[in-house]
């Protein structure tokens, strides 16, 4: 961010700064499903299969019977634009 101010003579001084929002807190989130989640992920580490693995079949599984549907079709990284 730019800031625009008049200095005590009158001129115009620039001067940048950073302002922080907070917007998610990851890491209060993301303790709040420890040791499980640092399980998990040790589990797919372990397995060499990030993509197509059996985990993403699991999810997709399950997770299309807690919608109600057929099918599921695991994509992307699961941040919602």
């Amino acid at each position: 961010m730019i800031l625009c101010i008049k200095n005590k003579h009158g001129l115009l001084q620039i001067e940048e700064s950073l302002i922080m929002i907070e917007f998610l807190d990851l890491k209060s989130i993301n303790d709040s499903f420890e040791p499980e989640l640092s399980r998990s992920i040790k589990r797919v580490l372990d397995s060499g299969k990030y993509i197509l693995g059996h985990e993403v079949s699991a999810f997709e599984e399950k997770y299309a019977a807690f919608i109600g549907t057929k099918h599921c079709i695991g994509v992307a990284n699961g941040w919602m634009h």
